[in-house]
């Protein structure tokens, strides 16, 4: 089987023939950052908008180079809320939510 990948151009001979599998990979996953909220005595609160059964992690950072690890897990529902209740003592704090390959 020949997989086709974009951009790239195929020869397979003149007196050649091939058969062509179309996947549908199906619809891309929903993963979004929905709001990020200060608590009182400094941790944060944090929504993810998602499917459920949908793997991801949230990861942190103080400069946007080096990220920690905060969570990893499967969302139980379309919306999931977190707190982070040990942020570091930087003046600004990042947050990216990734999603974890199968």
């Amino acid at each position: 089987m020949l997989k086709i990948e974009p951009g790239e151009i195929y020869d397979i001979g003149a007196d050649s023939s091939a058969t062509v599998i179309i996947e549908d990979p199906g619809a891309a996953p929903r993963l979004r950052a929905n709001g990020i909220y200060p608590l009182p005595g400094g941790s944060i609160h944090l929504m993810v908008d998602t499917a459920a059964g949908t793997v991801f992690s949230i990861e942190r950072s103080s400069d946007l180079l080096n990220w920690t690890s905060l969570l990893q897990m499967t969302a139980p529902d379309d919306v999931v809320e977190v707190n982070d209740p040990n942020p570091d003592s930087s003046r600004q704090r990042f947050y990216r939510v990734r999603l974890v390959p199968p």
